[in-house]
């Protein structure tokens, strides 16, 4: 901010200089008087973390399916004075009269200068004027014998997936450097005050910013994909908390080109012109159709589950089945057994609430997790309310067994579908992280993996005690679900089961 206010000094004065020597007519265009700065916003308690706050709480706003990060002209003046007030506490301090209360800052014209020397500019005010697709910055001056003001202005274009902000007016008074006679002086003005191109694309890359500056027309250029740095920028801070991991990957997947979901403009509604960030989820989210379906999939998951009675149910099954004379001694736990277990091991998914504003409004709930066994692939679907909009996440995960088929790894994919579009599945990684607690299934966040072993069903099946009568032998996937090979601890049982499967085939 003190850098920009050194550019506008400099600019100023040397516009001054400009028209200060021939002193007479062309001070009738750089008068100006006009000063509409709306100083009823100017309240002590306006500060640069209070207006991000406001930002975030209006983009929690669900308008049919969009959520806007943008600012009014009454917001962006909001914001540009609390901007003000990081460099300047004073200005507007209520009770003081001083100039530094007065002015956002004051600067002396050199002593050698001629006429004007030794004499103070100062500026008085900041504000901003939005329009259908212009936005424009004034800034009202109190220089030697007149009233002026310095005006800024950028017009906002859109060409197939590039965006174009063009500075179209940059004026002292009525006198506008960058139309007619005044523009044949606009670059050698601006390349005076250190306003090349060279510098200004310069200063981009140091800051991480893909923009691209062109002097010929005095735009600024930039890809879709660069939307998502300028959004981060906005938000500031090394991405460390889960919530800031998660909103960097969000960003990173609105921001592709290869979806329509997030776009910079002007916008219209609550009777204002904003402009900003447009975030569309009617693209990804879930059709009442597929909506019901995982509805009815959350409920047989959020069904009543005890660990002893399940693992009684599956043993007395198990039993039953070895008496067939072609029984296999394995037990199967089915897609909906894992369903339930993930589901009570979580509480309900209640882990999985991420706040970005911290006020206690979830942006990202987990709402539902279910899987779907083959032996060789399992498929996840991850049900997350995004702004209170249902968004089904799906991915697959390779499944891979240990030699003595003990322990299954499955490896999730590098890309996930997030409403039917392809993302990089690492926004899904940082939403899992509290799966690391889980004991059915174990989650490595720096893998991206999970990991079902044996060990995990040994101790679901001394539920109750330690006593059992089985044994896990190996695990293997299979189609709906994992196959539990066990075999008997008590020889006596072992017996009994191959005594009853010969008399069986005795009478078959």
């Amino acid at each position: 901010m003190k850098k920009i206010l050194k550019f506008i000094f400099a600019l100023l004065i040397i516009l001054i200089l400009l028209v200060g020597i021939p002193v007479g007519l062309a001070f009738f265009f750089v008068s100006d008087a006009k000063d509409e700065a709306p100083t009823d916003l100017y309240t002590d308690s306006v500060n640069f973390q209070t207006e991000i706050d406001g930002l975030f709480s209006r983009f929690f706003v669900n308008r049919e399916g969009a959520f806007y990060l943008t600012f009014s002209e009454e917001e962006l003046d909001r914001l540009v004075f609390a901007l003000i007030k990081n460099i300047n506490s004073d200005y507007y301090r209520g009770g003081c009269e001083s100039d530094e209360c007065r002015y956002i800052q004051s600067v002396e014209i050199p002593a050698g200068v001629p006429l004007l020397g030794g004499q103070k500019v100062h500026l008085r005010h900041a504000y901003t004027e939005v329009g259908a697709n212009t936005l424009n910055l004034r800034l009202t001056v109190i220089a030697p014998y007149l009233k002026t003001s310095l005006n800024m202005g950028v017009k906002f274009e859109k060409e197939g997936g590039t965006y174009i902000f063009k500075i179209v007016k940059l004026s002292l008074g009525k006198l506008n450097v960058m139309s007619g006679i005044g523009k044949s002086v606009a670059t050698p003005l601006l390349s005076g005050i250190g306003f090349t191109e060279e510098k200004i694309n310069q200063y981009f890359v140091n800051n991480g910013l893909p923009l691209e500056f062109e002097m010929d027309d005095y735009s600024i250029r930039f890809e879709k994909e660069a939307i998502g740095a300028i959004l981060l920028q906005l938000v500031g801070g090394e991405q460390q908390s889960p919530e800031e991991k998660l909103l960097k990957e969000m960003v990173n997947i609105l921001s592709s080109s290869e979806n329509n979901l997030l776009d910079l403009g002007f916008y219209n509604f609550d009777e204002k012109t904003h402009f900003g960030f447009k975030v569309d989820l009617n693209e990804i989210k879930t059709d009442p159709e597929v909506s019901l379906q995982l509805a009815q999939k959350r409920a047989q998951a959020a069904k009543g589950f005890d660990a002893e009675t399940f693992v009684a149910n599956k043993t007395q099954t198990f039993i039953i089945g070895s008496l067939a004379a072609t029984g296999e001694t394995k037990i199967t736990f089915t897609n909906q057994d894992f369903n339930r277990i993930i589901y009570e091991q979580t509480n309900g998914y209640h882990d999985f609430k991420y706040s970005l504003a911290g006020n206690g409004e979830y942006n990202f709930v987990l709402t539902g997790i279910f899987i779907d066994f083959t032996p060789t692939l399992v498929t996840f679907q991850f049900v997350v309310e995004i702004n209170g909009i249902e968004v089904l996440i799906e991915i697959a995960g390779d499944i891979a067994s240990n030699d003595d088929e003990s322990e299954l790894t499955i490896t999730l994919k590098e890309t996930m579908s997030i409403g039917g579009i392809q993302a990089s599945s690492d926004f899904l990684l940082e939403l899992l992280g509290g799966l690391e607690s889980l004991s059915a299934v174990a989650y490595d966040h720096e893998t991206g993996s999970f990991t079902i072993s044996a060990t995990t069903f040994s101790e679901m099946m001394e539920v109750g005690g330690p006593a059992t009568p089985l044994f896990i032998e190996k695990i293997k996937p299979a189609a709906g679900g994992i196959d539990v090979y066990v075999g008997y601890s008590d020889s006596g049982l072992a017996n009994l089961i191959e005594q009853a499967q010969e008399d069986l085939r005795g009478l078959l």
